[in-house]
């Protein structure tokens, strides 16, 4: 899913429910949830690892910001 269809959705949804708790399935099956309390970070995913920019010259040299991390 791309950050512009994602932020479409929950504008949509901000319009009629503004004060919602945000949480995250904590697995793929739906047995446990819980609140978000991390704010989103830029970084690079690749390989089932996500490495974040960390604002330093070394990242921008090794990697490229292609993603970003909600939780």
């Amino acid at each position: 899913m791309k950050l512009k269809d994602y932020i479409k959705k929950l504008q949509e949804i901000e319009k009629d429910y503004p004060d919602l708790e945000v949480i995250y399935a904590a697995d793929d099956e739906g047995n446990h949830f819980r609140p978000v309390n991390h704010t989103p970070c830029l970084g690079n995913y690749g390989g089932g690892e996500f490495i974040n920019d960390d604002g330093t010259e070394e990242f921008s040299q090794q990697f490229k910001i292609n993603s970003i991390c909600l939780n």
